[in-house]
């Protein structure tokens, strides 16, 4: 497969094969760039908008989908394959109640009177284990939690009793006890309904519980193949072994490895598409790209010249958390200090408790983490430490001096604390290079600079983060993810905070990303003094990064 360029067609998939069975699972791997949705997406038939079909087949239960037509392939997707996507909430129509989406579904495609499709409809709620099908069938999607709205989009891709689902990252950016419901229900409808299913995700710790077998993809193309336990437990393949390395553990006392660099965005036929970011490369790595040859003792199939050569690839040693763990640091006063804090949201009947009566202290240059579910306050935490959310009880010091409870603050203070969001596409201005946004803080907070040391400082920022120059005069939407995000952490540090708050910055990200960031993060901790809150879902990136842990459950320290 190939997308129109102005110099001809670039080719983004080549060579795929794979087969999906009724009752099992296909894992896809790879990080953002790697060409696994699009991949899969040729793989039922659907090209997107530019792009073109330079050779294969996508067949069916015996109908190829590029020989029927348009109308033809739209009923079977319509009957036979099912998509959830990563967003539910966008594949949800905001005006309808998910009640009559999923009737429609039911009516238009199954035939239904409108009594047998609410029946239905209230059958597959409770299939996919959503609480009360009655009441959510009235909910619209505004109305239900980031777990309820996976859950509601995977009962609408169930309703029409599709052949094939592929799932495409369906539980990015869940907390972990939410994802781990979802795969176990996932893994029982498919053997229970005799689905084949594909699992696209860059998140090979979820696949080695969901998936039977595992594709692993770069540039476009497979580097490995083969039975999910047997990939993860023998790596054979460089990329594969890179990507178990930067997943972070709860157990393990050594922190991830970041991968260097990203992969090309397009099919490398000269050599080794891994060539550049490969530790193990060699000189013939790029005069040829190797073959998908069989490998080892099961049926299992690398993309390497050397795989005979190298044997299953050991874990690279990263550096050890043992100096880290249980590691306090000593201050005769705390830089933040919260005190029984209470915060709540909506008035009346409808006012929810938030946080009720947490307590915790940050010494200076000291990274503490908060941990929780979604909805269990800790977000609410970080947004009233640093003033935007107001406080009804309690008490927040910053170097034992009270910080206004409406949330105003002063200039100093706003300097003092800053914040780094979740997902940076709703915190980065659109319409400003990162130049300007990261350019701003200083502006804001470090006034004193002249205009030649402003532009020093922000080189020197932008260097700090890894971010090529080259992309100082880019827009938001020209950047990955990745390069989003390391735009809100240089914007954070070039004010010279004491504090930084980081709200689930790595959730979503691709695990190599994931480790890169975490180790920016503890670098620009490292070299400005700067104390950290680092709120997540997950314990396995809270071992690699803080000194201690609170755990908050319902608004509330446990």
């Amino acid at each position: 497969m190939a997308y129109r360029s102005p110099t001809g067609p670039l080719p983004v998939v080549g060579g795929l094969a794979l087969g999906a069975m009724q009752g099992r699972v296909v894992g896809i791997a790879g990080e953002s760039g790697s060409g696994k949705t699009t991949a899969v997406l040729a793989a039922i038939g659907f090209l997107p908008a530019g792009a073109v079909r330079t050779g294969g087949a996508a067949i069916l239960e015996g109908t190829s989908l590029f020989e029927i037509g348009p109308a033809a392939r739209r009923r079977l997707w319509a009957t036979r394959i099912s998509y959830v996507a990563q967003d539910a909430a966008s594949s949800l129509n905001p005006a309808y109640r998910l009640g009559a989406q999923i009737r429609e579904v039911l009516q238009v495609n199954r035939g239904m009177s409108r009594a047998e499709a609410h029946a239905e409809a209230l059958a597959l709620f409770a299939a996919v284990r959503l609480p009360e099908p009655q009441r959510i069938a009235q909910r619209y999607p505004h109305e239900c939690s980031g777990g309820q709205l996976q859950r509601a989009a995977i009962a609408l891709a169930l309703a029409c009793e599709p052949r094939l689902i592929v799932f495409d990252e369906p539980t990015t950016g869940l907390d972990v006890t939410t994802q781990a419901e979802l795969v176990e229900m996932l893994g029982r409808l498919i053997r229970e309904r005799d689905i084949a299913a594909l699992y696209i995700s860059h998140d090979l710790a979820l696949l080695g519980q969901v998936s039977d077998q595992l594709l692993i993809m770069y540039a476009g193309e497979v580097v490995e193949q083969g039975p999910t336990n047997e990939i993860l437990s023998a790596p054979r393949h460089p990329y594969t072994r890179a990507l178990l390395d930067a997943l972070p553990s709860a157990r393990r006392l050594t922190r991830p490895v970041g991968l260097a660099g990203v992969p090309p965005g397009r099919v490398i036929t000269g050599s080794c598409a891994f060539a550049p970011r490969c530790p193990h490369a060699v000189p013939a790595c790029l005069e040829r790209n190797p073959e998908l040859l069989s490998i080892g003792s099961v049926v299992n199939r690398v993309r390497c010249l050397r795989a005979y050569e190298l044997g299953p690839l050991v874990r690279r040693a990263g550096d050890a958390l043992a100096d880290r763990v249980g590691h306090v640091a000593e201050a005769t006063q705390p830089l933040v200090s919260i005190a029984d804090l209470r915060c709540s949201y909506g008035q009346g009947a409808a006012r929810v408790e938030a946080v009720s009566g947490v307590s915790l202290d940050i010494a200076a240059g000291e990274t503490v983490a908060l941990v929780g579910e979604s909805g269990s306050g800790k977000s609410t935490i970080g947004r009233a430490l640093v003033g935007l959310v107001a406080i009804e009880g309690g008490e927040i010091s910053l170097d034992g001096a009270p910080l206004d409870a409406s949330g105003m603050r002063t200039h100093a203070q706003r300097q003092a604390i800053q914040i780094i969001f979740q997902n940076p596409d709703s915190s980065l201005n659109p319409r400003h290079t990162v130049r300007q946004l990261v350019g701003r803080s200083l502006e804001l907070f470090r006034p004193e600079l002249s205009g030649a040391e402003r532009r020093a400082e922000l080189d020197q920022i932008l260097g700090d983060v890894r971010l090529d120059p080259m992309l100082s005069g880019r827009y938001p939407s020209q950047l990955s993810g990745g390069q989003k995000q390391r735009v809100a952490i240089a914007r954070a540090f070039v004010a010279r905070p004491r504090l930084v708050i980081c709200d689930e910055i790595v959730s979503g990200q691709d695990v190599s990303v994931q480790a890169t960031i975490l180790e920016l993060v503890r670098t620009m901790q490292q070299q400005y003094g700067t104390a950290l809150l680092f709120i997540s879902h997950d314990l396995a990136v809270v071992r690699s990064i803080a000194q201690r842990v609170y755990v908050v459950r319902s608004g509330q320290n446990v």
